[in-house]
Order: C-alpha cells, then structure tokens, then sequence
C-alpha cells in the first residue's frame, strides 16, 4: 500500500520535511496540504489506514488533538483490539512552549495519549531520534501519535550515516553514570545531559 501524508500545516515546513524524508521513497506518496481541520484529516487518515493505506496525518499544532480525540482515541487505538484490523496510521502533532505560542499553541497533551492503551507514542529529543522514530512508525502496522517539541525544530545535527531505525517502546541510556539516574523524554534529554555534567 502506498504511504499516503497529509497536512494540517499552512506550509510543509519542517514537518513536511521529516515526513518526506520519511516516506519519500514510497510509491505513490502523495503529500499535500489541507484545510487545516485536524478532526476531518485524522479522520480519513484513520479511514485510509482502515482501508489498507499507511497514511501520516501532520496537525499544525496538537492543542488541536483534542477536537479529532473521539475518533482517535476511541477508534484508532482501539481498532486492532476490537476487530484484529492493522491501522497503521501516523499522527504528528508539533507542541510545547517556549516559541511564543502563546496559550493555544503551546499545550503539552502527550500525558492523554501516554496513557491511552493501543497507541505508540513517539516523542523525539534530537535529530537522529526524530528521523529513527519517524521511519519506524512509518513502517509498523500500529498507530503511532508522533509528537515533536515545536523547541527542537529548527535546530541542526550530524546525523549518523546508514538508514536510521529506532525501536519504539525502548529507552535510550544517553550517558552512563554512578551516583544517580535521570528519566526523561524530549526536550528534557538534553537539560538533563547538562545537569549531569
């Protein structure tokens, strides 16, 4: 089945840019911008999966996850567990402040999702991860929530050469230590590596 984007975004920008990396090898890739309505892009992302497709959904911003929630959290998660149907669907949803967003742009929701059984949720701390995760949830039968600090885009990395596939469901030890252990995910990473030092 061809992999087919869809765009909440005014512009592709730098979502655009990962989901083409993403799935730009794929034949019949179709990456487009729309109206903007995330309940109605997710939705028919969700039908597409439904029907064999492997569709990637981008929200502009996901303070907006709340108006497509219903088909979503009810239908997409649960999909699989109810009738045994593969939904591999993608939804990407930028968030977070910092970035002068102000209060309906920089909502971080990822805690609903977290703890919503049936999903993969995906939260990249830097480029490499952004780019492995993105392959590996393109490439799983399973719904996966992609969610990008708004904080991290823009900012600029070495990749490693070779394709870059990473595991979901699997922590990532980024520094070895003795006198004390540090979880985070996202944009915490990175202050955490600082505080360690």
């Amino acid at each position: 089945a061809a992999r087919v984007a869809m765009s909440a975004a005014a512009s592709l920008g730098a979502c655009g840019t990962l989901t083409g990396a993403a799935v730009g090898g794929a034949a019949g890739a179709a990456i487009g911008n729309n109206t903007g309505n995330g309940d109605a892009e997710s939705g028919a992302a969700i039908g597409a999966a439904w029907m064999g497709e492997r569709p990637v959904v981008e929200l502009q911003f996901a303070d907006f996850l709340s108006c497509p929630f219903d088909s979503i959290v009810t239908v997409a998660a649960k999909t699989h567990w109810r009738s045994g149907i593969s939904l591999p669907v993608v939804v990407r949803a930028p968030f977070g402040g910092g970035v002068r967003g102000g209060p309906f742009h920089s909502q971080c929701p990822e805690s609903l999702y977290i703890h919503t059984p049936g999903w993969y949720v995906a939260y990249p701390s830097n480029a490499a991860d952004a780019k492995g995760l993105m392959k590996t949830a393109c490439r799983i039968d399973d719904p996966v929530i992609f969610f990008e600090h708004k904080g991290l885009m823009g900012t600029k990395a070495e990749l490693p050469a070779g394709e870059i596939v990473d595991q979901l469901g699997t922590a990532t030890i980024v520094s070895e230590g003795t006198d004390v252990t540090l979880v985070a995910y996202g944009t915490m990473v990175q202050t955490c590596l600082e505080a360690a030092e």
